[in-house]
C-alpha cells in the first residue's frame, strides 16, 4: 500500500480516482464495508483508489481533550494494508484545517487534488468548518465537479451499532467478545518488551512487561494470545498497578502459557479474548500464586474449547 502524508506527497497525481473518506479508527466492520465498496468501485471504473483519513483525530483538536483511540495511526494503516487498500492519504487535522469551509474542502481536496470521480463515505461522515459538510453537501456539489457520492449505511451486529465510540466503551468495560464482534477480530495492543520487576518470574510465572503504544488499556486480567514474530501463543495478560506489591504505575504484563521464552526487547502484539477478573490485592504471595494458577487453568479451558 502506498502511504501519502499530505496532498503534496501524492505522486503521481491521479487524473481520476475513487476515494473513501473517514477517520477509520479501529477499521471496524462498518469501515470495512466502506473500504470494500472502495475496492469494488475502483476496479469497476479502472481507477486508482485512495482511503482519505485524518491525524490527529478531529475530536482531539475540536474538543481540546485527549481521546484514547482504538488504534494508533500506524496500526490503522497496517489494517488497511491487510485489506488490500491501494493508497492511503493522511491529512493533518489542526485548527487551521478545521476552519476550511465545506465547499473548499470539496473543491480543493476532493475535486482538484484527488480528481475524484466517486467518493464513498459513511452515512454520518462530516467535514469542514463547524462540521457543516455532510453527505447532503457532497451531493450538492457532485454535478459541478462531476463525481458521484455513495453513502454507506451503518452496520448493526446483534442490534448494536458498529461505531468506534461503541467499541471504545465496550473495551473500557472489559467486554472483549462484544468489542471483537464489532471490530471483526479481537482487540489488540502492541509495544516493545521493557525491563520489569521480575515478580512474575520469582513466582514461577515469567511475564513480558509491554510498553504499549495504545491508548485504550482496560484494567483487569484477560485471556489473550500473544503474537511473537508472527507466531501466536496462548497467554494471560494483566493490566493494572500490581496492588499486591504496592505498585502505583499502570503496567501491561503478559504470561505465555507453557512457555519460558526470552522476550526482552522484542515487539509483541497481544490479542484480547475474554476478561477473567478484576485486578485485586491479595493478602499473601501464596494467595496470589494460587489465583494465577486458577487464571491459567481458566485460559487453558478457553483455548481447549476454542480449538475443539
Amino acid at each position: 500500500m502506498n502511504i501519502f502524508r499530505g496532498l503534496d506527497d501524492i505522486t503521481p497525481v491521479p487524473s481520476s480516482s475513487v476515494i473513501a473518506a473517514g477517520n477509520f479508527d479501529g477499521v471496524h466492520l462498518g469501515h470495512q464495508r466502506i473500504l470494500s465498496l472502495l475496492k469494488q468501485r475502483a476496479a469497476q471504473r479502472d481507477m486508482p483508489s485512495y482511503a482519505l483519513t485524518f491525524s490527529p483525530h478531529p475530536r482531539q483538536v475540536l474538543e481540546g481533550t485527549p481521546l484514547p483511540l482504538i488504534q494508533t495511526l500506524e496500526q490503522r494503516l497496517e489494517r488497511m494494508e491487510e485489506l488490500d487498500i491501494q493508497n492511503a492519504v493522511i491529512l493533518e487535522f489542526n485548527e487551521r484545517f478545521s476552519r476550511i469551509p465545506a465547499g473548499d474542502f470539496i473543491q480543493h481536496i476532493i475535486a482538484r487534488s484527488l480528481h475524484a470521480r466517486e467518493i464513498i463515505v459513511g452515512r454520518n461522515f462530516s467535514f469542514g468548518r463547524n462540521r457543516d459538510g455532510d453527505v447532503r453537501a457532497l451531493r450538492l456539489f457532485q454535478r459541478r465537479f462531476e463525481y458521484r457520492v455513495f453513502s454507506v449505511p451503518s452496520v448493526l451486529r446483534s442490534g448494536v451499532l458498529v461505531s468506534s465510540s461503541n467499541i471504545r466503551r465496550l473495551l473500557w468495560e472489559g467486554r472483549m467478545p462484544e468489542a471483537a464482534r464489532l471490530l471483526g477480530r479481537p482487540y489488540r495492543i502492541s509495544g516493545p518488551v521493557i525491563p520489569g520487576h521480575s515478580k512474575g518470574r520469582k513466582l514461577g510465572f515469567p511475564t513480558a512487561n509491554i510498553q504499549s503504544v495504545n491508548g485504550i488499556l482496560p484494567r483487569g486480567v484477560f485471556i489473550t494470545e500473544t503474537d511473537v514474530k508472527g507466531s501466536l501463543f496462548p497467554s494471560i495478560t494483566n493490566i493494572g498497578s500490581r496492588p499486591t506489591f504496592d505498585g502505583e504505575e499502570l503496567s501491561v504484563e503478559t504470561h505465555l502459557i507453557g512457555e519460558n521464552t526470552d522476550l526482552y526487547e522484542k515487539s509483541l502484539t497481544v490479542l484480547f479474548h475474554q476478561k477473567i477478573r478484576e485486578e485485586i490485592r491479595f493478602d499473601s504471595i501464596e494467595a496470589l500464586t494460587a489465583r494465577i494458577e486458577t487464571d491459567i487453568s481458566t485460559a487453558r479451558a478457553f483455548f481447549d474449547r476454542l480449538h475443539s
